[in-house]
């Protein structure tokens, strides 16, 4: 942890003490145009969700009735949906939630990790459109019990917290984590999956759990990870900083004490 603080730090300076954009009118107004822009054509409903900075644009996908064949999702749109129990955490509450709702998860995975395996995956809502989402589950046994997934639903809820905090400061480039939540099938072991939303564009990983910073990167990932620190009073870093633009997903905390926010949390190591 405190190893990678003073990578960290230098690259958080060249946006804590970048030129407020406030104080730039052109570049003000170019950003409302791009809002202004995808507000006309109908894309109000994603405004909030969208990443607006210089030339990029990063946003959830829309949420269709129907999938292009070369859409990733061309094929999933085709499998019989299932009854499953949504649950997800309400960080103000400080609460569970729980609901059932209508899915199609692919069954073979598009990617694989060491931990877990990755299926597209299409909520149904119920006036027809599908939402684009990527189901993750457990390779190893452990990875798939109840509580795993519990704390990287809370963990991904932290980190939107502390990210709306980040933004309460208007800084030159905003930062989101895409929503997390999990789903119980009810197959025979009533098995548990992780869910979150599906990005696209560029994924790219800003920095890791031991310490890795990508030195030719942007800097605002950098930046919001030690602001996580100070937030918090050094309390914890938020780090595994991943994604496409400055839209996050699949953090990991490290606290202090090592406690809390599953076992990829290293504490002060």
């Amino acid at each position: 942890m405190k190893g990678a603080m003073k990578k960290i730090q230098s690259k958080a300076s060249a946006v804590l003490h970048k030129a407020d954009p406030r104080k730039d009118p052109k570049k003000r107004e170019q950003l409302q145009a791009d809002v202004n822009n995808l507000a006309n054509k109908g894309y109000l409903s994603r405004q909030s969700l969208c990443v607006l900075e210089d030339d990029l644009t990063s946003c959830p996908s829309m949420s269709p009735r129907s999938f292009a064949k070369d859409d990733p999702f061309f094929k999933v749109q085709d499998i019989s949906p299932e009854t499953v129990l949504k649950r997800w955490y309400d960080w103000e509450a400080k609460a569970w939630e729980t609901k059932k709702v209508q899915v199609k998860i692919a069954a073979d995975p598009f990617d694989k990790g060491s931990i877990r395996a990755a299926h597209l995956m299409l909520l149904v809502n119920p006036d027809g459109t599908q939402e684009r989402l990527v189901a993750k589950k457990g390779l190893r046994p452990e990875d798939q019990v109840k509580e795993a997934y519990e704390d990287d639903v809370i963990m991904q809820s932290a980190c939107q917290a502390i990210a709306a905090a980040f933004n309460d400061y208007e800084p030159a480039k905003e930062v989101r984590f895409v929503d997390a939540y999990m789903i119980q099938r009810e197959d025979k072991q009533k098995s548990w999956w992780g869910v979150e939303s599906y990005l696209q564009g560029k994924y790219v990983k800003h920095n890791n759990n031991f310490g890795f910073v990508n030195p030719e990167q942007r800097n605002t990932p950098q930046a919001f990870t030690h602001f996580s620190y100070e937030h918090t009073g050094g309390k914890l870093m938020i780090v595994d900083i991943q994604g496409v633009g400055d839209y996050y997903t699949d953090p990991q905390i490290h606290t202090h004490n090592g406690k809390g926010f599953g076992v990829g949390n290293m504490g002060q190591e």
